[in-house]
């Protein structure tokens, strides 16, 4: 119960904590366990043990060693590269695989900006959504024009990671009708194909040729992430 307490203190003072202390060389590992068992993680010999699943690394800096034991043995080791002022965020597959999940900007106007995984506190991104009209679209809401897509495409561009760029493209689509081909336009511009999956079942609902939605598959790495779309399709009206 104690521990409990003060791994809660540390993570609500951490903003502050780090924000008073704020080096050009901080940067964050976060780990999360596909298949979760007692296992033992260090990071550059900091240690962690936990059956749950989730590690929190702080202030790792930029090259981090990575070693994950289970029952005392090290099973991987691992060495990784972390941007400064970035979160990095990985999955342990069952396989043993450590797959990048996320990146993510630590400061916001040097402060520092986000929850306790993979969420910016009172983040905005800065788009103001169309308003919905009516009579312009299969309910309510326009349709997308080639201009505003190019506008939409050079947006998610700007951004540096995958989950603002899913951010950012969601609130621009939010009131908007748009097809497949063009959906597929905004895709090209991430780099992984979690954020490419989570922007599609979010667009879907408002796509006006949803018998092409299972070509948009091609944009998904894994046959895990592409049965998941194709039984998305499937289960909605």
């Amino acid at each position: 119960m104690k521990i409990k307490f003060i791994t809660a203190l540390v993570l609500l003072l951490l903003p502050f904590f780090v924000r008073s202390q704020y080096r050009s060389d901080y940067s964050e590992v976060f780990i999360a366990v596909q298949d979760p068992g007692e296992l033992t993680i260090s990071a550059n010999g900091e240690r962690m043990s936990s059956s749950k699943g989730r590690f929190r690394f702080f202030d790792v800096g930029n090259s981090v060693a990575l070693t994950i034991s289970q029952a005392n043995r090290p099973v991987i080791r691992r060495n990784v590269s972390v941007p400064a002022g970035v979160r990095l965020i990985l999955t342990l597959l069952p396989s043993g695989e450590l797959r990048p999940q996320d990146q993510l900007s630590i400061f916001r106007n040097n402060q520092y900006a986000l929850d306790n995984w993979n969420a910016y506190v009172n983040y905005n991104t800065g788009i103001v959504p169309g308003r919905p009209e009516r009579g312009e679209g299969p309910g309510r809401g326009q349709h997308l024009s080639s201009r505003d897509l190019e506008i939409l495409v050079s947006g998610v561009k700007a951004k540096g990671f995958d989950k603002e760029k899913r951010q950012v493209a969601e609130a621009s689509l939010k009131n908007v009708w748009l097809n497949t081909e063009q959906l597929a336009q905004v895709l090209k511009v991430f780099s992984f194909s979690e954020q490419r999956l989570a922007l599609i079942k979010s667009v879907y609902p408002r796509l006006t040729d949803k018998q092409n939605a299972h070509s948009l598959e091609s944009f998904l790495s894994f046959s895990s992430e592409r049965e998941n779309l194709l039984n998305f399709i499937r289960n909605s009206p």
